[in-house]
């Protein structure tokens, strides 16, 4: 077992069918009036229709496809807290590449609060169940989120491991075998990071592309001064997460490497 110290983030008790099960699941309620009051607050921008069957923000997902077949990993910067699905920077991508390509459908697995471990088995969980997309892009989340573990009600739980090497290692490996499985099964990957400290530890697989977040810091101020006074442009909604002004740059970021790639 890991000696480490962890920080109960979520008080909610992490559902098994949803850890050990055979689908990819958020674990976030089909319906929105089961969310609890936090979730419903923070996501005020996020309506009915625009969550699926399993629980994510994404277009239902389906076995038989046509066109390029696209999908985004990430946390809640991939699924959008705090901003209209048109904000968020997975939706502008994909808006993007449909300009000049037949795309199948908007599938997204972002989950808020989630880490890149759940992000990579539903990943895995993705492909067995509704096959192997075209193209990932993932917005890879901070390091230090984990699990934690209540002997005594036998529950796990979200946690943050503060600066801790063996996680971040942990980390590392999950993201090799997904890079590993990508190329084997000719799915273009493009990564990034809206958390600067992991260019550090993915700067060298060849399908990571770090940001320059001082171009960042230059682009969000150019974009507010041709976008003054709109809502969540630097700070979303919920007051907690970046607005649609890093989203854009995001967007701009990966869909340029995506674009120098041969096709």
């Amino acid at each position: 077992m890991l000696n480490i110290k962890q920080e109960i983030v979520f008080p909610k008790t992490l559902d098994k069918n949803v850890l050990y099960g055979d689908l990819p699941t958020s674990g976030i309620p089909f319906n929105k009036k089961d969310w609890d009051k936090r979730k419903q607050n923070n996501n005020k921008e996020v309506f009915q229709n625009e969550i699926n069957q399993y629980g994510f923000r994404s277009d239902n997902f389906k076995t038989n496809h046509s066109g390029k077949h696209i999908l985004f990993l990430g946390c809640s910067y991939t699924w959008g807290t705090g901003l209209f699905i048109d904000e968020v920077w997975s939706k502008l991508v994909y808006e993007k590449i449909k300009l000049t390509k037949q795309v199948d459908g908007y599938f997204n697995l972002g989950i808020p609060g989630d880490s890149i471990y759940v992000s990579i088995i539903n990943s895995f969980k993705y492909f067995k169940n509704f096959n192997n997309p075209d193209i990932i892009f993932f917005n890879i989340q901070d390091l230090e989120r984990f699990f934690a573990y209540d002997q005594q009600t036998n529950s796990l739980f979200k946690s943050i491991v503060k600066d801790n090497e063996i996680l971040y290692l942990i980390a590392y490996h999950y993201y090799y075998m997904l890079e590993q499985y990508c190329e084997q099964n000719n799915i273009k990957l493009f990564s990034f990071s809206w958390n600067e400290k992991n260019n550090n530890y993915f700067k060298d697989f060849k399908t990571f592309y770090s940001l320059d977040f001082n171009k960042i810091k230059e682009f969000v101020s150019q974009y507010e001064i041709k976008h003054p006074n709109v809502e969540g442009s630097i700070l979303a909604r919920d007051n907690q997460h970046v607005g649609s002004a890093y989203h854009n740059c995001w967007a701009e970021h990966i869909y340029s490497e995506y674009e120098r790639s041969v096709w």
